[in-house]
């Protein structure tokens, strides 16, 4: 998913949707810049996933 997000000109707009079918849990931990803190549950590596491509995009666009 990296190689084809990295793909994607500049000027082009990407909508992500559906149901992304991961628990993120409470806890924010490592993750404070993209997880607001709600959530119940333990996080599983579906929600971890979905956390690690989160932070990997707010990253991407904090460069432009």
């Amino acid at each position: 998913m990296d190689g084809f997000m990295q793909s994607i000109p500049l000027d082009e707009k990407v909508f992500i949707g559906g149901d992304l079918n991961g628990h993120v849990w409470a806890s924010n931990d490592r993750f404070e810049r993209v997880h607001g803190g709600f959530g119940y549950g333990n996080r599983n590596e579906e929600g971890e996933s979905i956390l690690e491509f989160a932070s990997k995009i707010r990253s991407s666009l904090s460069k432009y």
